[in-house]
């Protein structure tokens, strides 16, 4: 095995779980907005808001990393490609 390859399993690996986790987010993100328009107390309301504005941070974090882990690819294999799983995979031209 290369350290590519090596780099590739790790890469997917972590990927793979950066794809539950912004699932997860997204669930969350849209059951506390919903929570927050149904109404409720103003304490809980405070605590929407908050989880909501905590969802936002995580969600960049995580596309954020997504972008990390395209970098790195990039750096190991020479490849421009981007590959988000099992679904769709797209060309990224670089001049």
């Amino acid at each position: 095995m290369t350290l590519s390859t090596i780099v590739m399993q790790i890469i997917d690996v972590i990927r793979s779980a950066v794809a539950m986790l912004t699932a997860a987010g997204l669930l969350l993100f849209m059951y506390s907005g919903l929570r927050l328009v149904m109404g409720a107390s103003e304490i809980k309301i405070t605590r929407y808001k908050t989880a909501i504005m905590w969802n936002l941070v995580a969600l960049i974090v995580l596309v954020s990393l997504w972008g990390i882990l395209g970098v790195i690819n990039s750096a190991f294999t020479g490849s421009s490609r981007i590959d988000s799983g099992k679904g769709s995979t797209f060309q990224v031209k670089i001049n």
